[in-house]
């Protein structure tokens, strides 16, 4: 693709915050978290009117809608609320700049550094943009964390022009595609329609457009089979958390779980022919109180004693190695808790997995945006992630996104899954502990959770 335009996801999520388009009604929000650091960031010499940010945004919808060179995202938490922004301006034929945002009362919560690793995630389909680039004060050390933690590298010294042509010299952060990750994603991507072709006269599907915003790992879309009932084809790369999933299916046969109907291998691609939920809303649409009771109930009928000969992976395996990143982490000198608690939560991380009075078939995945309304039954679980282990482990990502509950009262929080979900309240409390300093680097609003549940 050439030219300056952008074909970046339309929006994107982590669980955590959610990255959309901005529409006009969002500018009394952007005017309201606009405060001296920011208009001293981006050179403003004095504070917006109204209109002019509500100009400034249709400008940003403009030029989405062009596919650049600019293209902008509102920062926002799932509920929908406004935190922030995030734009991608293509500077040169290999590289586009990066900005970010957020406004004053949610900054040092980690929604910067998660906005830009979706970007970072998202550019690793731009094969014709291999480098992002990051243009910091040496000053706001702040931002410059950011960047760091989303994996840019400080590459020297860059000059700066501002709209009214003065000059500025900045930090430079570069991130860039690792070339073989690059090469082998873009070999899927271009086999990617011959895929889906051989599919589609291997299994007689008709296929629709696929389902927006897409993954990192999969194209989805829904199909009609033969008998013109609607289904779903997944297509996914090979990544190992996801290795299993069709093995999970075909144990829950249904059973609280989108159905599988086949599957197959095609080169480095799995294809799921899968079950089609309808009206297919996310269980994130409702309460979290409602979500609660619903991933509760829906675990509780996931977890079995997998049969003799399963193909499931340990969960030790997946803290060890979840461990190990945190280790290396810390040795970067990115871990933002004290080393006491951080050596404590690790290793509470790696122990606790061998010391389950029981194990069962998990999830490990289940938030209330993993879960579909349906007609065949209320909800049903997609894209879960199995492994065998402890069932008090199951629980943490749904409290992990059920972010003010979390930080208000994370005891009473545990307290309640833990009674829904037939589970010990204090080894639920335990495997969070260690998963918020697990996660803290990254997270960083979790080591202030990890520090006040930390066992005494």
């Amino acid at each position: 693709m050439g030219g300056d335009a952008l074909r970046l996801p339309a929006s994107m999520t982590d669980g955590v915050v959610l990255l959309d388009a901005h529409t006009i009604s969002d500018a009394e929000a952007h005017l309201r978290g606009e405060d001296a650091e920011m208009l001293l960031r981006f050179d403003s010499p004095a504070r917006a009117t109204l209109e002019q940010t509500r100009a400034a945004i249709g400008r940003w919808i403009d030029a989405r809608a062009a596919g650049g060179p600019m293209f902008a995202y509102a920062l926002r938490r799932p509920s929908g609320l406004l935190v922030g922004g995030c734009e991608v301006r293509r500077s040169s034929p290999k590289s586009a700049n990066v900005s970010y945002w957020v406004f004053p009362e949610f900054r040092n919560q980690g929604y910067a550094t998660r906005a830009l690793t979706l970007l970072c995630e998202s550019a690793r389909r731009l094969r014709y943009v291999p480098q992002l680039e990051v243009h910091v004060d040496a000053d706001n050390i702040a931002s410059r964390r950011v960047a760091e933690k989303a994996g840019f590298v400080e590459a020297g010294l860059v000059e700066d022009t501002s709209w009214a042509g003065t000059r500025s010299t900045r930090v430079l952060y570069v991130w860039r595609v690792d070339p073989a990750d690059g090469a082998a994603r873009g070999a899927w991507l271009d086999a990617l329609p011959s895929v889906v072709g051989e599919l589609a006269e291997r299994w007689s599907l008709s296929v629709g457009a696929p389902f927006q915003p897409g993954g990192e790992t999969a194209w989805v879309a829904p199909v009609r089979g033969p008998s013109d009932a609607e289904m779903v084809l997944k297509v996914a790369r090979r990544h190992p958390e996801a290795l299993h999933e069709a093995d999970g299916l075909r144990e829950w046969d249904g059973d609280g779980a989108v159905r599988l109907y086949a599957c197959a291998q095609v080169g480095d691609a799995t294809a799921l022919l899968l079950e089609r939920c309808v009206p297919g809303d996310p269980l994130a649409c409702r309460p979290e109180t409602e979500q609660d009771s619903v991933i509760a109930g829906l675990l509780r009928r996931l977890w079995r004693e997998p049969a003799p000969g399963h193909p499931f992976r340990p969960l030790q395996l997946m803290c060890d190695a979840w461990a190990d990143e945190f280790e290396q982490k810390y040795q970067a000198g990115r871990v933002n808790v004290d080393a006491g608690l951080a050596r404590e939560g690790i290793t509470l991380f790696r122990e606790l997995p061998a010391t389950a009075e029981r194990t069962v078939l998990l999830c490990t995945d289940l938030h209330a945006r993993n879960a579909l309304a349906s007609e065949r039954e209320p909800w049903l679980v997609i894209d879960p992630k199995p492994y065998v282990g402890d069932p008090a482990y199951d629980v943490l990502q749904h409290m992990l996104n059920c972010r003010d509950r979390l930080h208000t009262d994370p005891r009473a929080l545990a307290a309640r899954m833990s009674d829904l979900a037939g589970l010990e309240n204090e080894r639920v409390i335990l495997w969070l502990f260690a998963r918020c300093v697990q996660e803290s680097p990254d997270w960083p609003e979790l080591a202030d959770v990890a520090r006040r549940i930390a066992p005494a």
